[in-house]
């Protein structure tokens, strides 16, 4: 999470290095005397951080388990009322745990001496967010736009539970469960942005609905066990939700949603 943190902020102050030389005041309607706000025109460039609430209160709170870079965004003017933008966004969550099970008393009852329990689980989310913007007004106040973009990324999943019995036989129960999934889909929306002062800042809403599919949403299973010496193995795949928790030699599981994102934006501009 610190390290999440420091990106940002480094992210920030490197963009910020450029007002030295880059200033944005070659519109016509932005003269010198004009204190309200300043707008980007073609050939400018800018830097966007989007997330929802849930993204900020946990960035916010620093919950060392859990990762999530909001939507970084680059912007291109490629004219006064169209933008070109790659966005990316990234979450991690993991928990690792590694333990001794207290046993004393267990050799005299005739139970395993010592029992190690070790468990990892880990979910991680990468997504690339190509994509362009129309834009409608040319106040240097208020900004309105039409977008569109195409995430395109991976969702990882593992898990691992690993139990290690120190009896005569040296018995072990081995399980790992993984998935990895390919992103894709397409969003909509509209966004609103209104500049701050003359600063080349904007704050901004983006409100719309998108399309999301996932291929090889399965998860694919390996057990090892060893019992009084005899060991065993087995591989297996599920899918998440079955109601019949069926183990399957092969499956093929592809799955789609339709949800309603809205996310909150800060921009910095700079020209070239």
């Amino acid at each position: 999470m610190k390290l999440i943190k420091i990106t940002l902020f480094a992210t920030f102050f490197m963009a910020a290095s450029v007002v030295s030389y880059a200033q944005l005041s070659d519109r016509q309607n932005n003269p010198g005397k004009f204190k309200i706000g300043t707008r980007p025109v073609a050939g400018n460039l800018g830097f966007m951080i989007g997330g929802s609430m849930s993204d900020f209160k946990t960035l916010i709170k620093g919950d060392s388990s859990k990762n999530t870079l909001p939507l970084l965004a680059l912007k291109y003017y490629k004219s006064d009322s169209q933008v070109w933008r790659l966005g990316v966004k990234a979450t991690k969550n993991s928990t690792v745990r590694k333990g001794k099970i207290d046993t004393t008393g267990n050799y005299l009852m005739g139970l395993p001496t010592s029992v190690s329990k070790d468990s990892v689980t880990m979910t991680s989310e990468f997504l690339l967010y190509p994509g362009i913007e129309k834009h409608f007004l040319s106040s240097n106040i208020f900004d309105a736009y039409l977008a569109a973009s195409l995430p395109l990324g991976f969702l990882r999943e593992k898990q691992i539970n690993n139990e290690d019995i120190g009896n005569t036989t040296s018995d072990y129960s081995h399980h790992k469960m993984s998935k990895m999934s390919l992103i894709y889909g397409i969003e909509a929306f509209f966004g609103i942005q209104a500049f701050i002062a003359d600063l080349p800042l904007a704050l901004g809403l983006e409100m719309g609905v998108s399309g999301i599919g996932y291929r090889g949403e399965k998860y694919k299973h390996k057990d090892e066990e060893s019992n009084l010496g005899v060991a065993t193995n087995q591989t297996y795949y599920t899918y998440k939700d079955d109601p019949m928790n069926a183990k399957y030699s092969s499956l093929k599981s592809n799955s789609y949603e339709l949800k309603g994102s809205v996310r909150l934006t800060l921009s910095y501009y700079f020209a070239k």
